[in-house]
This record gives C-alpha cells, structure tokens and sequence, in this order.
C-alpha cells in the first residue's frame, strides 16, 4: 500500500462504528461560496439528488482521458498534474497482487491492467480511461482509501480488500462523479451523507478482516438503500404528471 499519509486528506469524522445519519432540511449545499457553487450548477444535473446537500466542494479537471487519475490525485492532495502517478501507483498495485485481481476482475483484469498503461501528453484514447467501478478496487487497496464512485448509473462503494477500519484510522475518502459519459471530477462530500451500496467485487472478495468495513458504515449504507427502494415503481405503476394527467 502506498503512502499518502503526507497529504491533505478530508475532513473528519469517520472514526465511529456507528454513525448517525443527519438529514438536512435543504435540496442544495446552501453553505457553498459563489465559486463552488458556479461548479455545482455546472453538474449538479449528473449527481443524485440523495448527495445533494452533503456536497462541499465539486473540482473539475483538465478533461484529456487522463481525467479519472486527475480526480484521484486531488482527492488524495496531490495536484491534478499528478495523474501520472496516481496510473504508475495502480499499475504497480495490480501487478505486485496479479493473483487476486485476477481472479476478483475475472475477465477483465488483462484490459484494466492494460488501461493503466498510459503516459503520454496527449489526449488519451477511451480505453486507456479509468474503468470504473472495477479499477475503484485498485485505487482502494493502493492507497488505503475509502472510494466513493458516483453517476446516474451506477453508484458504488469500494472498501479496501483485505485491511481492516480499525488499521486505517483516519479513514479518507475518495470520491468523485462521472458525468456525459466522457468526464470526471472530484466531489467533496462532508457529514453523514449515505454510501452506495458496495461493489460485488468487493461483497465477493473482501478478507474477514474488511469485513468489518460493512458494519462500520451501516447506517450510511442502509440510508442508500433504503432511498433506492423508495425510487422503485411497482409492477404497472403509470406516473400520470409525465402525460400531465
């Protein structure tokens, strides 16, 4: 595991095993400064309505193929130029533990691994972006991060793979939204605001010890699931306001 213990990481607050989950009265972050609120309009429109209010900050990148890295850099205090290392540090994660990953990423890893493999100043071709959520395993496991994947997709949680909570104290978080299927950037979350439900990769594979991560964030990760199913339409359900009936 690499250390980034040197850098900036997010605020506190996540060293209890059991959170409670604050519920604002408000649709949007009204504590955001002009700037960061000029980025929140910019993208607000790609990001669930659920993490709305629980968004401090929202960092766009230079938009070159390398975009994903460039978020995982500043999430992590590095500047966005950093991207090369943040790939190299992955590169080198998935290598030294090849006989895990190939088999959690059955079927994919030879095409993650070879998505790593970028490190020219130009715009990098689509498949050498961050694949996500599956290299979100890499980045957790590399550098001991909680990796907060959201889109209006697919959503997803990764918890490193074989450490446990109690070792990683303080937790941090790497969070960050793709958007136009073609862009990412980084999102600052603060407070309790709820998790996405954990990667199968990570459901799958994870050691007895990680285990425990499931149990650290219940709360938050029942409060997602709990406003999935309240999204679900039943069975021949007609929302009659979209023919405004």
């Amino acid at each position: 595991m690499h250390d980034f213990s040197g850098f900036s990481q997010p605020q506190a607050g996540f060293s209890q095993p059991t959170v409670g989950l604050s519920q604002p009265a408000f649709d949007i972050p009204i504590h955001l400064t002009d700037n960061k609120l000029y980025n929140f309009n910019r993208f607000k429109d790609h990001i669930p309505d659920i993490f709305h209010p629980y968004i401090s900050r929202i960092q766009d990148v230079i938009p070159d193929g390398n975009c994903g890295f460039r978020s995982v850099a500043v999430a992590l205090g590095l500047p966005e130029t950093e991207w090369l290392t943040i790939r190299h540090a992955l590169l080198t994660e998935s290598i030294q533990n090849a006989n895990v990953y190939i088999n959690s990423l059955l079927g994919v890893f030879d095409e993650i691994q070879e998505s790593l493999k970028w490190s020219k100043p130009e715009f990098a071709p689509r498949r050498y972006w961050m694949q996500m959520p599956e290299i979100g395993v890499l980045i957790a496991n590399a550098f001991g991060v909680i990796v907060v994947f959201i889109s209006l997709g697919v959503s997803v949680t990764v918890f490193p793979l074989w450490t446990s909570p109690e070792f990683l104290l303080p937790h941090r978080v790497v969070s960050f939204v793709f958007v136009n299927d073609n862009h990412f950037v980084r999102v600052e979350l603060t407070g309790d605001y709820p998790m996405p439900t954990p990667t199968w990769y990570w459901s799958r594979f994870k050691s007895q010890d990680a285990a425990a991560w499931e149990m650290w964030y219940k709360q938050r990760l029942d409060a997602y699931t709990n406003w999935l199913e309240s999204r679900r339409q039943p069975p021949g359900f007609v929302d009659l306001d979209k023919y405004g009936l």
